[in-house]
């Protein structure tokens, strides 16, 4: 399921009062639709995944591949074996030396870096030819008012709040402050109780 832009964006400027778009201009909405998707983003980062083949590094260190902003899932190697996440204590424990150990192509363990998603270790350490299939998030793309959005359609609510919120911190106005603060609330709200929860959204 996808959300239309133009749709959005229409619905913006009839909630706005300014359907031929003076006040608002389209453009300006389109900012904060794209404003508006990076927060969620940050929010509910599963939102964004995409699936990749990554090319290995020689040794047990490896970086996720340019472009992307964790690493949610390894599938398997590319090759066909699945591979299994490993806590690095217990690698430790049942085989010291691992680090060492002779560099083959096909990975059977990853240990995730908890506090770097970015970067992981494999074992055994690899050659430099191992490949990965593997589900990232990724950074939401800046889209274009005839464009749409790949995510389920029970999110254009809280976009819509978001981009109303927005559009009045355009004016100084007390009472305007005050519409933005509610909308940011109900965009804040409706992001909680989204029909898909990050465990919930789109696997590949």
């Amino acid at each position: 399921m996808t959300i239309a832009i133009s749709s959005i964006l229409s619905r913006a400027s009839t909630l706005l009062l300014d359907e031929t778009a003076v006040r608002w201009p389209q453009a300006e909405l389109l900012i904060h639709l794209n404003d508006g998707v990076l927060e969620m983003a940050s929010m509910k980062p599963l939102l964004f995944l995409e699936r990749a083949t990554m090319d290995l590094s020689a040794g047990v260190y490896q970086s996720i591949p340019a472009g992307k902003r964790h690493l949610h899932r390894v599938i398997s190697n590319a090759s066909g074996p699945v591979v299994r996440i490993v806590d690095q204590q217990v690698l430790d424990s049942q085989e010291p030396s691992w680090y060492v150990n002779t560099a083959v192509a096909n990975v059977k363990y990853v240990v995730l870096e908890k506090l770097n998603a970015k970067n992981f270790l494999c074992y055994p350490p690899n050659d430099g030819t191992g490949q990965l299939d593997a589900i990232f998030t990724i950074e939401p793309s800046i889209y274009a008012a005839d464009g749409s959005i790949d995510i389920d359609s029970t999110y254009g609510n809280p976009l819509l709040a978001f981009i109303l919120y927005s559009a009045f911190l355009k004016d100084a106005d007390t009472s305007n402050d005050a519409k933005a603060n509610t909308y940011y609330e109900t965009f804040a709200r409706q992001m909680g109780g989204s029909v898909l929860g990050e465990a919930q959204a789109k696997e590949l």
